[in-house]
């Protein structure tokens, strides 16, 4: 065996190259003449090795079989697939197989091996191929975001209301034609936002992401926080913060661009000023402005992002919206030639079904108070005391008292006090000493005569006359304190306890 000083290395498969070599050997020894030779020598080229085997056998008559399978020379012993094998392996690594042979003479087999094998190879571009394919998808992505973003949409009133992943936050009206385009990269640090608008009013708060609005008149990118886009026969852009831009012109915050057969930059119109509202006897809210067209959201989100809201496009400077009891946030926004002014946004308290409530109790009618009321408790959410203090009122009424304490109660803690309520509360569970220390000192006639009864069911006479003398200083008709005051004192219980 004839092999070079340097050592020999190949990148293939060692289990299947060894079976197959072998295979040319012991074909080579099988076939040699008794006291036969066989030199097996290895050259090194470019890319690969050649490999000489040489024996001094009897020949190879057939030459045209020799790889064909299940051949073997003159059908003698063998399976007659050693050197098909050996061929279909070493091609399928790269290399290639061929033989010179003479009768008698012997049989010389070269064999070529590349140093690195085809199937390593296709394994290795195969690799390759992926990791370019997987850094081509990352570099692409990360500049031209492919991953969808996630797009929530929430209907209320006639409003939709658009929620990107990215944070935008988009309001239309319910039947605009809009195309929305959202994605974003694997590593969510870039997006692409587009809002396709053919027939629309659509609001647009960016938080802080950038987003291409394309209109049938034109196309525009934000670079700011908040407009407005009305798309019809024109596009009508109104910017209420930072900066949008349209082809060469930028448009800042509360100006406005439309765009048409020509485009022109504006001034928004002027802001509604000296808003005023007006909760009794129903909610009615009113303002000032030189225009004549207006639009109001309303919501119990200072950010308008979140249902309930409700939209409102009028042509009058008031209005008075049905709405739950509780707090409430209303912008008003003057509309002129399509442009809206910067939103004038105000915080106030509904209480209209408080006031109904109210009207209905003071006309003693009870069930209807009590069905007003209790749709007032279940929205008002602490933001006043009013409704819990009526409530308290209704079911003292009903002698309902521990539920009137606990609604009472409920209502000082947001703010306020009914002392008189609380006595009257206590009294009627006989507890006379908690009235004395609610009411004193009385602060009007109805404190001191329920304070001068008392001090009569505490059989202090002395006090309870007291109280009685100092309504009748202020107000001599007084009837009740007369009545309380004229009668022996064996009665006055009974009138305090209502049996006379």
């Amino acid at each position: 065996m004839q092999l070079p000083d340097k050592k020999l290395k190949i990148k293939t498969n060692r289990e299947w190259l060894k079976k197959a070599l072998l295979n040319v050997i012991h074909n080579a020894i099988k076939y040699n003449k008794e006291n036969g030779s066989l030199i097996i020598k290895v050259e090194i080229l470019k890319r690969g090795y050649l490999l000489i085997i040489r024996d001094t056998g009897i020949g190879i008559k057939e030459k045209e079989k020799i790889f064909s399978k299940y051949y073997t020379k003159d059908n003698i012993y063998g399976t007659g697939i050693g050197l098909n094998f050996a061929k279909i392996v070493i091609e399928s690594f790269g290399g290639k197989i061929y033989f010179e042979s003479e009768e008698n003479v012997g049989t010389i087999f070269y064999i070529y091996l590349p140093k690195v094998s085809k199937k390593i190879k296709l394994k290795i571009l195969a690799s390759a191929f992926a990791a370019v394919l997987i850094i081509a998808f990352f570099v692409i992505d990360y500049f031209y975001c492919l991953i969808p973003q996630k797009i929530k949409i929430e209907v209320t009133d006639n409003l939709k209301i658009i929620k990107f992943e990215s944070g935008i936050i988009a309001r239309a009206n319910r039947n605009d034609e809009l195309k929305i385009i959202a994605y974003k990269n694997i590593f969510n640090t870039r997006t692409r936002n587009e809002i396709i608008a053919k027939k629309s009013d659509i609001e647009v708060a960016t938080n802080g992401n950038k987003i291409k609005i394309i209109t049938p008149n034109t196309t525009f990118t934000n670079l700011g926080t908040q407009f407005e886009t009305i798309a019809k026969n024109k596009t009508a852009v109104s910017v209420f913060n930072g900066e949008i831009k349209s082809k060469n012109i930028v448009v800042a915050k509360n100006e406005g661009l439309i765009v048409a057969k020509t485009i022109q930059k504006l001034p928004l119109p002027k802001k509604v000023s000296d808003i005023k509202i007006q909760t009794e006897p129903k909610l009615t809210i009113s303002w000032k402005s030189p225009y004549k067209e207006f639009k109001i959201l309303i919501s119990k989100d200072k950010n308008f992002s979140n249902p309930p809201i409700y939209s409102y496009l009028i042509s009058k400077n008031q209005i008075s919206p049905s709405l739950p009891d509780g707090e409430w946030y209303i912008n008003i926004k003057a509309r002129h030639n399509e442009l809206y002014s910067l939103p004038t946004i105000k915080k106030f308290i509904s209480l209209n079904n408080y006031y109904k409530a109210l009207s209905y109790y003071k006309q003693h009618k009870i069930k209807q108070a009590l069905f007003y009321i209790n749709k007032s408790i279940n929205t008002i959410n602490d933001t006043s005391s009013k409704p819990y203090y009526l409530y308290g009122k209704i079911l003292t009424e009903l002698k309902n008292y521990k539920k009137a304490l606990y609604y009472l109660k409920k209502g000082e803690r947001i703010g306020g006090s009914d002392n008189l309520l609380k006595a009257k509360i206590f009294f009627a569970n006989h507890k006379y000493k908690e009235v004395i220390n609610i009411l004193k000192p009385p602060k009007n006639t109805q404190e001191k005569l329920l304070l001068a009864k008392a001090y009569y069911k505490l059989k202090n006479y002395k006090l309870a006359n007291k109280y009685l003398y100092q309504i009748l200083e202020k107000d001599p008709n007084n009837k009740e304190a007369l009545r309380l005051l004229s009668l022996p004192t064996e009665l006055k219980k009974g009138i305090i306890n209502g049996t006379h």
